[in-house]
């Protein structure tokens, strides 16, 4: 046998009783019309798609008496686009330009052993974050054609339902905060062995605590005294920023606690600040929920010491932001 022969449509009529041998050759992964002597018996789609995500295509179409198919990326899932044009026709293909100032997130591990075999629908080019309840995959929509992040959880918890009841908490979290300062999420979802995952928007900028470990590697003499704005270290002249990152982390924080949402893990290392102005609070993974009024009874709980010291530094928080508003602070 050929073992780049098509697929042949068998159709079962009703009113004949007889199937029907239909002269059309099919692509055995997404079922277009192939293309005469096609590679591999399937359609050039499929066969870029399972290029992309890195699997090894046979010459036989799977399922071919005989033969072998290694598809070892898992078996690509049928483009929304593809599908789309069978009633369509031609469908467009948008792809924009990247932002020159835009840092890219890096791959740290393009090999990871937390790499799914089944992509989904997604093209996965490595592992760029890993935390103690999941990994964090730079991937692609190639309908859609962005870039995006697909947090996926340990292959150690995948039998531990505290655990993975906890990881589609933090999807839920994430996908019901829409706030500018908190990542977007996409799509919750699940691989074929039960790993669950879910999409987000993949960022791109630097930390806090990076821009923070620059600015006091900054020398003293880096610029003049007589600097306009500039103090002895030279550092002054940035403050401004500072003050306006801190306080879109402030209105964000303030958002999350009026959903009833307190992170419980903020630091300089999970704020995100981009090139154009984007601040966002990430991790939501320890975040916790509270009750109708949670806040105010936790509050209200407090012994009077603690309560008065909450306040002084919200005082504070709030004087220093309306000091770089140039606004009077509350009384």
């Amino acid at each position: 046998m050929d073992c780049r022969s098509p697929v042949i449509l068998t159709l079962f009529v009703p009113s004949v009783g007889a199937p029907l041998l239909a002269d059309l050759a099919r692509c055995p992964k997404c079922g277009h019309e192939l293309p005469v002597n096609a590679p591999a018996g399937v359609c050039p789609v499929c066969l870029l798609a399972q290029g992309m995500n890195g699997g090894a295509l046979s010459l036989a179409h799977p399922g071919a008496p005989g033969v072998t198919a290694d598809w070892s990326a898992g078996q690509p899932h049928p483009s929304v686009l593809e599908a789309l044009r069978a009633s369509l026709g031609e469908v467009p293909r948008v792809l924009l330009r990247d932002a020159r100032d835009e840092p890219e997130a890096p791959v740290v591990r393009p090999s990871s052993p937390e790499r799914p075999d089944d992509a989904s629908r997604y093209q996965i080019a490595g592992e760029i974050g890993h935390g103690g309840m999941g990994a964090v995959f730079k991937g692609r929509d190639p309908d859609l054609g962005r870039d995006l992040a697909i947090k996926v959880l340990l292959e150690r918890w995948h039998d531990n339902p505290d655990v993975g009841r906890r990881f589609i908490e933090e999807a839920q979290i994430g996908g019901q905060l829409q706030h500018p300062g908190i990542v977007p999420v996409y799509e919750l979802g699940s691989f074929e062995n039960g790993r669950p995952y879910f999409t987000m928007k993949l960022l791109k900028g630097r930390t806090l605590a990076a821009l923070l470990g620059e600015r006091g590697r900054v020398s003293a003499p880096s610029l003049p005294r007589e600097t306009p704005g500039a103090d002895a270290t030279g550092l002054a002249r940035d403050l401004p920023r500072f003050l306006s990152i801190f306080e879109a982390v402030c209105q964000t924080v303030a958002y999350a606690h009026a959903r009833g949402v307190i992170h419980r893990d903020l630091n300089p290392s999970n704020i995100m600040a981009g090139s154009y102005g984007e601040v966002q609070v990430l991790d939501w993974g320890l975040a916790k929920v509270l009750p109708q009024r949670g806040a105010a009874n936790a509050l209200a709980k407090l012994p009077d010491p603690k309560k008065q010291a909450w306040r002084t530094v919200w005082t504070e928080v709030d004087a220093l932001v309306r000091k770089a508003q140039g606004t009077a602070p509350i009384r």
